[in-house]
């Protein structure tokens, strides 16, 4: 079906494949985890695929959370793009990585990611400039005009 990447530390990229999960509402017996203590290789793959194929028990999907936090080989991304390419109709394939350096732009490109490092919080005393730019998105107003409007340098206007 589909293989998303979750990039983080390990803690909020386990939290968010668990919440994914959630999501498209897979029983904790249709959740098959991965783990390893280096990085995975040719071997772990080949597990990988003959788990993958099984068919989930409770859920109409499931979900296979494949922690990579120590890396894939080269040979084992290698290995791994054939499931990529064509993965099981009612299985999702969850990548969990601390970075994305190590990955071939092949594998990532198969993959919809999602970088928890790119997300920020909102600080409480700019609420209300917050929800005065939020209010003008949904007038229809420009998102670079605004950037501009507000931002005295660069790095305020991002």
């Amino acid at each position: 079906m589909q293989s998303i990447l979750i990039v983080g530390d390990k803690e909020n990229a386990k939290n968010k494949a668990e919440n994914l999960c959630q999501d498209f509402k897979i029983s904790k017996f249709d959740k098959d985890i991965i783990e390893s203590e280096k990085a995975l290789g040719i071997p772990d793959i080949r597990l990988l695929q003959k788990r993958i194929f099984l068919k989930p028990v409770k859920s109409e999907q499931k979900a296979v959370v494949i922690e990579a936090f120590f890396g894939i080989t080269l040979d084992g991304q290698n290995s791994f793009l054939k499931l990529l390419e064509e993965p099981p109709a009612n299985t999702i394939i969850i990548i969990l990585v601390n970075d994305t350096d190590f990955l071939l732009p092949t594998v990532l490109s198969r993959c919809n990611v999602i970088d928890l490092r790119k997300t920020r919080k909102l600080e409480k005393e700019n609420d209300l400039e917050n929800l005065e730019i939020i209010n003008k998105l949904i007038e229809g107003k420009n998102s670079l005009y605004i950037a501009q409007e507000k931002g005295k340098s660069r790095e305020d206007a991002l």
